[in-house]
């Protein structure tokens, strides 16, 4: 036997990269996934040497911001940052097929988060 055999498997890659590997898929459910588009979405993660304030998911519909979304982690657990700072992750919606230019994205997003008013220059300690 080639392969694994379980009773559920969860898969975070897109459908039609999916359906691909899969030697033995019909040729409609093939040709059905070729069809699907979808969207790619880079995660910046913000070190901050500041307190988390009281926000959880935050979006930005703002063109001129890189990031549609950030979330503020260090609410999720005291364990993700240190008393008096907080980290805070933000995404990034690109359309399928685009490398990303992460070196890019991550200024991107500090600049975003500048202007924005959530951090000042001061208190960016780490982007990843």
């Amino acid at each position: 036997m080639n392969g694994v055999e379980v009773d559920l498997a969860v898969a975070a890659m897109p459908l039609p990269d999916l359906v691909a590997a899969f030697r033995d898929a019909p040729e409609e459910v093939v040709k059905a996934a070729e069809r699907l588009d979808y969207n790619q979405v880079v995660v910046v993660g913000v070190a901050l040497g500041k307190p988390t304030p009281d926000q959880h998911w935050v979006y930005v519909p703002d063109r001129r911001i890189v990031l549609h979304r950030y979330a503020w982690i260090s609410n999720y657990s005291p364990a993700n940052a240190p008393p008096g700072r907080s980290a805070l992750i933000a995404e990034i919606t690109l359309p399928r097929g685009i490398e990303p230019d992460l070196g890019k994205l991550k200024a991107e997003t500090v600049e975003g988060l500048l202007e924005l008013g959530v951090a000042q220059g001061r208190n960016v300690l780490h982007v990843v």
